[in-house]
Formats: structure tokens, sequence, C-alpha cells
């Protein structure tokens, strides 16, 4: 197997994490069908000690991805239902997941017509976080369109053939002429963060 799995790991709010659990970890177990499903504590600093976070793995990415579907489908039934979705991407992997002057994150974008925000976490003593927190905001398959994109750059990292499903550098191509330039110079008006990520 070429590619190289990289667990989804999603940072879940406290009241979120006892949602998903369910009573007696009913509604965990349902999703422990589709892969290996662990809840844990997140490290504090850099985030809230009552925050946890949700690791997805040992499953092909269509599964694990399913996984990210069915979580956010059944948080959208809770009354203070988020559109955000906050993934965590390994630090060190970041540069897959934005390309050469950010073209992978800007074609998951325009593909998937979500808003993205990127933040570096510090941990102690300053030193930069081993992951990098992405806010992802948009409807259910806007928010899950961009796990499935981000995972499959990092996953093909290396593998410079592979394209994201969904084609993440289609839509770039696809906007010919000026509508091309003012796509990607509207960059700001997507919400993507890109300061410090190069």
């Amino acid at each position: 197997r070429d590619q190289k799995e990289v667990a989804i790991r999603l940072l879940i709010a406290k009241e979120d994490a006892a949602w998903i659990l369910g009573k007696r970890g009913n509604k965990i177990a349902r999703l422990r069908d589709w892969a290996k499903v662990n809840m844990i504590d997140a490290e504090s600093p850099p985030f809230d000690a009552s925050e946890r976070v949700l690791e997805i793995s040992t499953a092909t990415l269509e599964s694990r991805v399913k996984v990210v579907q069915m979580v956010l489908e059944d948080l959208e039934s809770r009354q203070e239902a988020s559109e955000k979705l906050r993934l965590l991407v390994p630090t060190d992997q970041f540069g897959s997941v934005m390309g050469h002057r950010g073209e992978t994150l800007r074609g998951i974008i325009q593909s998937s017509r979500a808003t993205v925000q990127q933040h570096k976490a510090e941990a102690l003593e300053g030193k930069e976080y081993r992951f990098r927190l992405m806010e992802i905001k948009g409807d259910i398959s806007q928010r899950v369109d961009v796990v499935r994109q981000v995972h499959s750059a990092l996953e093909n990292r290396g593998n410079r053939d592979a394209a994201a499903p969904g084609g993440a550098f289609r839509p770039a191509m696809a906007m010919g002429g000026m509508a091309g330039m003012a796509g990607m110079s509207g960059m700001a008006g997507l919400g993507v963060n890109l300061a410090g990520a190069f």
C-alpha cells in the first residue's frame, strides 16, 4: 500500500464529546464498525483541558471519512449544533496540505466551497505544537469534503500524480483567464488565514 495513513483527529468540545460517546458508549461503538475510533483528552496547553480529541484510524480513507460524516450528522441533531469543524493536522506534514504557494489548500477551498482557517498552536515555552489546527466552516457535506481532500493530500504526499478526490487542483485550472485570477486573489474573502504558513 503506497498511501501512508494519517489518523483523522478532530478537536471536540466537552459537551459534544459526551454526545458522541452516547450512553454507556453505545454511539461510539457503532462508529467502530467503520474504523478504530478513540476519544482522548486534548493536550493542555495549547487546548482547553476539558476538550477531547476524536482519533479515527486503521481503515480506508473513505471509511474514516464516513465516520466523520456520521459524527457531524449526529451532532447536527443537538440544539447547540455548530457549523464549525476543528481538524488537527501534523505540523511536520502541513506542507502537503498547503502545496506550492498554497495551491493545494486553495484548490480544496474552491472545490468544497467551505471556509477554512489554519492556526499555529503553541505548546509550553512557546514551542510550536505538533499539530496545526484547521477550522472548517460550512454545511456537513462541505466540511466532510475538506477532511477527505486534506487527508488525501497528506496520505499521497510524495506522490505527485495523485490529486485529491474531487480534484483539489482541477477547479483552479477550470477557471480560465480573468475569472481564474480573480479566484486566486480572492483568498481573503474565502476566509483563508495563511499567516506564518510559509
